[in-house]
């Protein structure tokens, strides 16, 4: 049952209400945690974790382009992803 009650405690302390961290007495030390300060929280774990993610996708990064006369070839590839266009072009009369 102290245990439920601690988690309690926490949990009205989450919202803002006054709770108490683990191993002090209700009275001595309350505390209070705005949901905003956990939003926050959140957001910066999320945006730390786009980061490495990028950083993976821009280090297994390949780019490739091929130039020919007639035939332009570019290709992205990014891991198992690859994105690629050809452009095939038609052959020009010249100009006299």
């Amino acid at each position: 049952m102290k245990v439920l009650q601690d988690i309690k405690d926490i949990a009205g302390g989450v919202g803002g209400v006054p709770g108490r961290i683990f191993g002090m007495s209700p009275l001595s030390h309350p505390v209070t945690i705005p949901a905003a300060a956990l939003g926050a929280l959140a957001l910066g774990a999320l945006a730390v974790g786009a980061l490495a993610i990028g950083a993976m996708a821009i280090g297994s990064l390949g780019i490739g382009r091929l130039s020919a006369r007639k035939v332009r070839l570019q290709s992205l590839e990014v891991g198992e992803l690859r994105v690629g266009r050809i452009d095939i072009k038609e052959p020009q009369e010249p100009q006299r």
